[in-house]
């Protein structure tokens, strides 16, 4: 029977709530007490139907709600189709998550709690290598750059804005085939299927050891490519690194720089270059001698030292052995990546803090505390 009264009401947003892992059952029992509901509110034979016809109802179902924008940081559209199976309508059920005790609840985890400065700028910049830009590139360039867009989400539940909003930083070894794999394929991916999101990576070198001179030109030979091609010719560059890849052991081993100059040869062959820029060998490349590798060495790795990163493999069972170290910054939220557990964590979190993001700017759109003129002094990187 649809429930009928507000307490009924209030008692069914706890229990999806809880189901749903949105409040831990002392928050949510605290939230009971405050709406002076009882303590039993979370036994109730709906916790135990997984398979509920609610769960299937797609989000999309909502989007000319005018409320849409502003849900799902912690995943109220899968309660507020719960609530639609309790008798109510849409934006009743928003309404009532909007209630300031159920909102506080929710909204427990403040979403710029937790970040760190993951830009360059305390290392003088220049460090960063973006693989592309919202603003720049023109596979974007239908796009409007307005803040006022994210009232309107877009393809994958994300609004289609042009400004870089939200940017993932990945700090990375060179030396290590794996990260080229994951770089050129999952990322790369990413930026093809125009995800509204800007992709990063700082290369990070070994302080001395025996990969401290493979890292220090696999980061300048990138570098370059970035830099002076005008064209992606720096995911290009590891895409061939890899493209003999075929097993779990080549994955495993390190990027050979004999192959390494043989495909920077090849692609620096006939380079379309940017305005201004000039076409230099391998050699001249990869000095590591000069001013451009002291300079790449000292803010490599002031800037692992910083984040406390780590570069190299893991040591141990527990960390994922023989898995190279990778860290991720989403707008400054920390997430360790490896390989063991990275479609089923990392692409999760970043599914889960990119709609926080973005939820998080469309309140302060709809508040008045974001506009065009604001947004563009923004440097969202860290």
């Amino acid at each position: 029977m649809p429930a009928s009264s507000p307490r009924a009401l209030y008692a069914a947003a706890l229990r999806r709530a809880y189901q749903i892992s949105i409040l831990t059952e002392a928050e949510a029992i605290a939230v009971a007490h405050e709406l002076e509901l009882n303590d039993d509110v979370l036994d109730d034979e709906e916790l135990q139907d997984d398979n509920s016809s609610d769960s299937s109802r797609s989000s999309s179902d909502y989007r000319g709600h005018w409320w849409y924008p502003y849900t799902d940081r912690y995943g109220q559209r899968y309660v507020i189709a719960s609530l639609e199976d309790l008798g109510l309508s849409a934006d009743t059920a928003f309404k009532l998550l909007a209630n300031p005790r159920i909102d506080a609840a929710y909204s427990s985890t403040d979403i710029l709690e937790g970040l760190f400065d993951a830009s360059d700028r305390s290392e003088d910049g220049d460090l960063i290598l973006w693989l592309n830009d919202i603003e720049t590139d023109e596979r974007y360039s239908s796009w409007k750059p307005s803040v006022f867009s994210m009232m309107q989400p877009g393809p994958y539940g994300m609004p289609i804005v042009r400004l870089n909003l939200v940017n993932v930083i990945f700090a990375v070894d060179l030396t290590q085939a794996r990260m080229h794999y994951f770089l050129a394929s999952t990322v790369t991916g990413l930026i093809a299927r125009k995800f509204p999101l800007r992709f990063g990576l700082v290369p990070l070198i070994p302080d001395g050891g025996e990969r401290f001179e493979e890292g220090v030109k696999l980061a300048k030979a990138l570098t370059y490519f970035n830099e002076t091609m005008d064209w992606p010719a720096d995911t290009t560059f590891m895409k061939h690194l890899i493209a003999n890849v075929r097993s779990e052991a080549d994955l495993a081993a390190p990027i050979s720089l004999a192959h390494a100059r043989q495909v920077f040869d090849e692609l620096n062959a006939h380079p379309p270059l940017k305005d201004g820029k000039e076409k230099h060998s391998w050699g001249d490349v990869t000095d590591i001698t000069d001013e451009l590798a002291r300079t790449l060495v000292q803010k490599s790795q002031a800037y692992g030292k910083r984040l406390d990163l780590k570069v190299g493999l893991r040591a141990s069972a527990d960390e994922g052995e023989g898995e190279p170290f990778m860290d991720a910054f989403i707008n400054g939220r920390h997430h360790d990546v490896d390989d063991a557990r990275f479609y089923f964590s990392f692409i999760q979190s970043l599914q889960t803090d990119v709609g926080s993001f973005f939820s998080y700017f469309a309140q302060k759109v709809y508040a008045g505390e974001l506009n065009d003129d604001i947004a563009s002094k923004m440097n969202m990187a860290d």
